[in-house]
């Protein structure tokens, strides 16, 4: 940690510049085309039912932004080729603490929900770091809230939770008078030299092959409107269902006996409800890498955003049955490994969608575990504190699974776009997929019902024929869309 005179004397020091991530280029494009969107502000909430030192809670965070360089970047687009981010020598954690014993719990969660908003608003100014800032509201003598806001430029989610971890466990040793340890870890600017070596031809290639032929994006008809082309809206939402404990350990079983994983058999189901909705079988979504194996061996510990999003293709014929789209759908996973670290910006100008046109609306996430739970587990010490995690993208539909003893299914939406209901139903169908497919793997994907419960019965039983008007346009498909969409 630097001393006071240290920072005085340092702040003169020309910052080291290091290209940007793949991930990177496409957040700051974003950010900076709607910069009061809250889109890529995460915002971490926890709650900490615990005798907090503040003075000494504060200094281990500040060690945190002295031990990671990523968390002290600067982001420079102006006056450059090349967009960059500058690794500043120092950069002081702002902190905002206030007491909020006297306010009732309801007058509490309110004025959180309102320091959520306008912070999310707020946003970060990308060349002063850090991206990130810290507020503590004291709820009960021995109850706070600890809000975490950064910009996701800085970091991903293993990131964040290697920080948690190196964070509290450093808090806890200076408790107990112990020395602090850290792990170590290798610095994240040797995956930004990692990827000054790309192959950027053969990248294009791989991505012409994939992508050619696919001519327009799947239209997903479960939106109530059309949107814009690339219109960032801070007008968002989420639903989320938790699956059965037990349809939890049948995926998980499924997926052994198939020969492939668990992000497999989810992906596959994603990929036959979008052919469900757009009635193509030619389907395209945006899936996340986590990139860092590859992009940085040993790199367990580093703090950094390693991900990327990138286009995942699968050609779903009327035939082709359940186990077939599983080994396909790995097929495609496994294939693109070697190509992960191409950016989305380029790859959208290798293919034969028209320019200006996204290559799709929906992005599908398999995280292996849930914040919350994974951060409880650590030790006794954890188990009172509770975390939730607040995101937001420029995509209008993110469909994200957390593995765990119960799967949550979970969908953030662009509200101008998408419907409640809808989203419930989406959701409800591709619970519906995870139950039924696994059982009939051999039979054809067209015999496959997405219907639930309700809707069979409404379908099957409540309808009377006469009472019900087709409709002038869409026939029998329309109307069941608009009875259950």
């Amino acid at each position: 940690m630097f001393t006071a005179s240290e920072r005085t004397n340092q702040s003169s020091v020309v910052p080291v510049t290091f290209p940007l991530t793949p991930m990177q280029r496409g957040m700051l494009f974003h950010t900076l085309l709607a910069p009061e969107s809250g889109g890529y502000i995460e915002q971490m909430v926890a709650e900490l039912e615990e005798d907090l030192r503040i003075d000494l809670f504060r200094e281990i965070w500040q060690q945190a932004i002295d031990r990671h360089p990523v968390l002290r970047a600067q982001f420079r687009w102006e006056g450059v080729t090349e967009p960059v981010q500058e690794i500043a020598q120092e950069a002081a954690l702002p902190w905002k603490v206030e007491d909020w014993r006297s306010r009732a719990p309801k007058l509490q969660q309110v004025d959180l929900d309102n320091h959520l908003k306008a912070d999310r608003t707020k946003g970060f100014a990308l060349d002063r770091p850090p991206l990130m800032r810290v507020a503590l509201f004291q709820r009960a003598d021995r109850s706070w809230w600890f809000v975490l806001s950064s910009h996701h430029l800085l970091m991903d989610g293993r990131s964040r939770r290697v920080l948690l971890l190196e964070v509290f466990g450093a808090y806890a040793a200076k408790l107990r008078g112990e020395s602090q340890s850290f792990p170590e870890f290798r610095p994240f600017s040797g995956y930004l030299e990692f990827l000054k070596t790309r192959d950027a031809a053969a990248d294009q290639t791989y991505w012409r092959s994939q992508l050619s032929g696919f001519e327009a994006p799947n239209v997903l008809r479960f939106q109530q409107t059309s949107g814009e082309t690339h219109k960032q809206t801070a007008v968002t939402a989420e639903k989320a269902v938790r699956l059965p404990e037990a349809l939890t350990v049948a995926l998980n079983h499924h997926a052994e006996q198939e020969g492939v994983t668990l992000n497999t058999v989810l992906q596959a189901a994603w990929a036959l409800l979008l052919q469900f909705y757009s009635g193509q079988d030619d389907v395209l979504f945006g899936v996340i890498r986590s990139c860092r194996r590859s992009g940085l061996p040993g790199g367990e510990n580093t703090v950094g955003l390693f991900i990327n999003t990138l286009p995942m293709r699968l050609q779903l014929k009327p035939s082709m049955t359940w186990a077939e789209l599983l080994r396909a759908t790995r097929e495609q996973w496994q294939g693109m490994r070697p190509y992960e670290h191409a950016p989305l910006e380029q790859i959208q100008t290798w293919n034969d969608i028209p320019k200006g046109s996204p290559l799709f609306d929906s992005i599908f996430m398999f995280e292996t575990y849930q914040l919350d739970a994974e951060m409880r587990s650590q030790g006794p010490e954890w188990e009172s504190r509770r975390f939730r995690l607040l995101e937001q993208t420029n995509f209008p539909f993110t469909f994200s699974v957390y593995g765990g003893k119960s799967l949550m299914v979970k969908a953030e939406y662009d509200a101008e776009r998408f419907s409640p209901e809808s989203v419930e139903a989406v959701l409800g169908h591709y619970q519906r997929l995870l139950e039924s497919a696994p059982l009939r793997p051999e039979v054809a994907l067209q015999s496959l019902s997405t219907l639930t419960g309700r809707e069979e019965r409404s379908l099957l039983v409540e309808w009377e024929p006469g009472k019900i008007p087709l409709p002038a346009a869409g026939g029998y498909l329309g109307l069941f869309e608009e009875q259950v969409l």
